[in-house]
């Protein structure tokens, strides 16, 4: 009887250290998700490309993936400074996600995404035939940057 009740003691003890590491597991995982969600909005550009040149693939793909989902925001500041980070990263998703954009609402975001598109000298036909489009924007800011990107590409 007494071999059981040790027995007992030691696998209540395992049992409770496990549920203290699974807590804690959870914690470090809420913790992550926070500090990853809406970083467009806490982080300068610079301080960005020191962070993210620093990181491995998988995490650099964990921001990338928030980036993106932080274009798809209601806030138009969220978008427009997701767009400033995510114009820093050269890959097909950026791109992807940007050509989305460019009939956005808001002017200041189909404004910084025709110059996040002609910083990065992406040219594609593609890209060519959207500035041609903002060409006619109602704002004018918008019109005479997708001009003037147009002639500088043209040329």
């Amino acid at each position: 009887l007494l071999k059981n009740q040790k027995e007992n003691q030691s696998l209540n003890k395992l049992i409770t250290e496990f549920k203290e590491k699974k807590l804690k597991v959870e914690n470090n995982k809420k913790q992550e998700a926070l500090l990853v969600q809406n970083i467009s909005n806490e982080i300068p550009v610079s301080l960005f490309n020191k962070i993210y040149n620093l990181l491995i693939h998988k995490d650099k793909q964990t921001i990338l993936k928030s980036l993106i989902q932080d274009l798809e925001s209601n806030n138009s500041e969220i978008r427009r400074k997701a767009i400033k980070l995510l114009s820093q990263i050269k890959e097909k998703k950026v791109y992807d996600a940007f050509l989305k954009l460019l009939n956005d609402k808001d002017w200041l975001v189909r404004y910084n995404i025709i110059k996040a598109f002609h910083n990065s000298k992406i040219e594609s036909e593609k890209f060519k035939l959207l500035l041609k489009e903002l060409s006619k924007d109602p704002d004018v800011d918008v019109r005479e940057l997708a001009i003037k990107v147009l002639n500088e590409l043209s040329n």
